[in-house]
């Protein structure tokens, strides 16, 4: 459960002088709104979950081969091209869908 704690009574690393100052650097770079999970419909749920499927398990092929070298850099632009063939555009629609949806409420 969220709750506040006030320094004065909590004691953690967090409130420690160095830990405040690693806050308070690190501040300008943190997100301005944080976003609650989009809620889908089950059709698209079902669709995105096809979706999301297959481009992970290409990306999750290729990778490792451009980390080690097996597949040149040269090939990048056919890596994205392939991972829009998989249907990134309709995965992108549905997303946008139900992040219009979240802004709405």
């Amino acid at each position: 459960m969220p709750g506040l704690q006030k320094t004065e009574f909590f004691k953690g690393g967090e409130t420690q002088p160095i830990g405040l100052k690693a806050g308070l650097n690190i501040a300008p770079f943190t997100p301005k709104e944080v976003w609650e999970k989009f809620s889908y419909t089950i059709e698209e749920i079902d669709e995105m979950g096809a979706i999301e499927s297959d481009i992970n398990g290409y990306i999750n092929q290729m990778v490792p081969q451009f980390i080690q070298g097996k597949v040149p850099f040269t090939e990048w632009d056919n890596y994205v091209a392939t991972i829009k063939k998989m249907n990134l555009d309709r995965y992108m629609e549905i997303y946008t869908q139900a992040y219009e949806r979240y802004k709405a409420d």
